[in-house]
């Protein structure tokens, strides 16, 4: 099924269903050696944010739970970490040439691009860190069915955490242009991919309206995850990268990096300003009427099915 909450069942049994299906997911795919290791990579990191994201939108029922359940899959996550930064930095290394397309020679970057891929440009230690994640999923999946989701059906469930992550994300926007950093930025990231997280869970409440804000989202959160790509690449540009083919060189396109994440920045700025303009409580207000506009739809039909199976009898 899709990542979001279906209303056929008691809201915790959703959390758990959504929660089985993306470990489920994960450890298949941890096992599929069809796969290319840089996609079963995206994927498998990618399912543990979506867990995350899950996790903050029911956090005040876990408790405890919350805190070891969050630093267990960020860790699964980080186990692929080293793996994930040869592809990235080579994809942000192709986008920033992309993006300076007939103002510079690519010829001339040739050797820094062999050297952040290294001596023989493949992945090293790949198995035994997939069947490590593997192992990790599994035994994530079978404490699932113990989180203490309690009984809360309605907004009571999910609204406290909603809220929450909203307020983080609008101020890491804040502090992102009060004092540029790689830091502050890739913090704005994390919060924005988690509200978009919320809004895929909750789009059922009413699909038209949740789904141009989630792509808003989306398309913010992209944009944040190239800057994050490009200070990865920064870097490595000023490491290992510009050994044995000098500072010069590395220097010339750090300059063409550091470009790139301004334009980033500035094209990111009005979006945020834009999906975080609503005070937290406020989103929230109207959330929680989605979620009564859409149980009464549910309800309702409810209602016109009975009749219906019995006329039909």
């Amino acid at each position: 099924m899709a990542f979001q909450i279906s209303g056929e069942v008691p809201f915790g049994d959703d959390i758990r269903r959504i929660a089985r299906e993306q470990i489920d997911r994960a450890v298949s795919e941890s096992r599929d050696r069809s796969m290319p290791d840089d996609e079963r990579i995206h994927s498998i990191r990618k399912r543990c944010k979506k867990l995350r994201g899950l996790l903050r939108l029911v956090r005040p029922s876990l408790g405890d739970t919350y805190e070891r359940e969050n630093a267990y899959f960020r860790d699964v996550a980080r186990a692929l970490s080293p793996l994930r930064d040869v592809h990235v930095t080579l994809a942000a290394f192709d986008a920033v040439l992309a993006h300076s397309d007939g103002e510079v020679e690519r010829g001339r970057f040739a050797p820094l691009r062999q050297r952040l891929m290294g001596p023989d440009g493949r992945l090293a230690d790949a198995a035994p860190r997939f069947a490590d994640v593997g192992g990790r999923m599994e035994a994530a999946g079978e404490r699932v069915a113990a989180w203490p989701l309690g009984d809360a059906t309605g907004p009571e469930a999910w609204r406290s955490g909603f809220e929450r992550t909203y307020r983080q994300a609008r101020r890491s926007l804040a502090a992102a242009y009060r004092e540029p950093a790689a830091e502050r930025f890739h913090d704005w990231r994390k919060r924005v991919k988690y509200h978009w997280y919320h809004l895929r869970l909750l789009s059922p409440l009413w699909e038209r309206a949740v789904a141009a804000r989630a792509e808003a989202a989306n398309g913010l959160g992209e944009l944040l995850g190239q800057h994050h790509d490009l200070a990865v690449l920064r870097e490595a540009l000023l490491g290992r990268a510009s050994a044995g083919v000098g500072a010069g060189l590395a220097g010339s396109f750090v300059a063409l990096v550091d470009r790139h994440r301004a334009h980033l920045e500035a094209t990111a700025r009005p979006l945020g300003m834009r999906l975080f303009a609503e005070t937290p409580s406020r989103i929230g207000i109207r959330y929680e009427r989605y979620w009564a506009a859409w149980s009464e739809e549910l309800a309702g039909r409810t209602a016109t099915v009975g009749p219906a199976i019995r006329a039909s009898a």
